[in-house]
This record gives C-alpha cells, structure tokens and sequence, in this order.
C-alpha cells in the first residue's frame, strides 16, 4: 500500500507542474484518476446538465406512459403464465410436429401449451383456464429458469 502511497504523491506533484488538467494512471490491479479544481468544476456542470436532460426524457417517457391508459386497460385482462419447473422449453411433441399453440389460438382449460423437459422428464404445462395466446416469450428449445415468464394469457 505505501508503494501505492508514493506513486500518487509523485503523480499529484507531476501533475501541479504540468499543464495537464487530468491524469489517469494505471499499474497492475491500481488505478488511479486525478484532476485540478477547474476541470472538476467544469465536468460538474457538464454532468449536471446531463442529469437534467435525462430527468426530462424520463419525464416525458412517463407523461407519454400515461397518455397511453386505454391501452393499460385493455391489457388488464392479460396474465403471464411462468414456468413452474426449469428446464428445456418445447413448443411442440417433437421436431417434425406443429407446436401446441400458436399466437392467437384459443384453448380450453387444461389443454397442453407446451413441454418443459426437466431431469429427463416431460412435463407438460396446461392452460390454467380458458384463454387466447397472446405472445409466447421463448423459442422453442431455450432453457428456462423456475418462475420465468414463458406466456402471455388472455383470459376468456
């Protein structure tokens, strides 16, 4: 540690007496960046301008997010059905078949949306009620974790 005690003393001094407004050094796993007061005061400002303009667009995000209730209402009655194991995701009994369900199918509760093959096993996951695809929000073949979002459901 004093060896990196000495290092920054002689780069604080180096940098006093040049005409340098920042240096950056780096060796082995330390680094190290050092400025004089004005380049700070000025990247400040620069940065506090920034924080503005971001804060702005954020808030024109959520006026425009708020624009859009009719839309939220619509999608009220829209669930996402999670994956209740993790494993591999199979949207159809095999290659060659067509998949369970596609986009805009309407089933029937209990009917079979997909298999998720978990430890060797085939589990296959059902329509917990009547309902229309809306999206299926992985490909067939993709792992997916416990609790992942896999379906969204439009309740009948």
């Amino acid at each position: 540690m004093e060896k990196y005690l000495e290092v920054t003393e002689k780069l604080i001094k180096s940098l006093e007496d040049s005409s340098l407004n920042v240096l950056e050094f780096k060796l082995d796993n330390f680094s190290l960046k050092i400025g004089k007061s004005p380049f700070y005061e000025n990247n400040s400002q620069v940065m506090d301008q920034q924080n503005k303009k971001n804060i702005e667009s954020k808030n024109l995000i959520i006026d425009k997010k708020i624009e859009n209730k009719d839309e939220l209402k619509e999608e009220t009655n829209i669930k996402v059905l999670k994956a209740p194991v993790l494993g591999v995701f199979y949207s159809s009994k095999g290659p060659n078949e067509d998949p369970f369900v596609k986009i805009g199918d309407k089933v029937k509760k209990g009917s079979t949306l997909c298999i998720i093959e978990a430890m060797k096993m085939m589990n296959e996951i059902k329509a917990p009620y009547d309902c229309k695809i809306v999206d299926c929000l992985v490909s067939n073949e993709d792992f997916v974790e416990y609790d992942a979002e896999i379906f969204k459901l439009e309740q009948l």
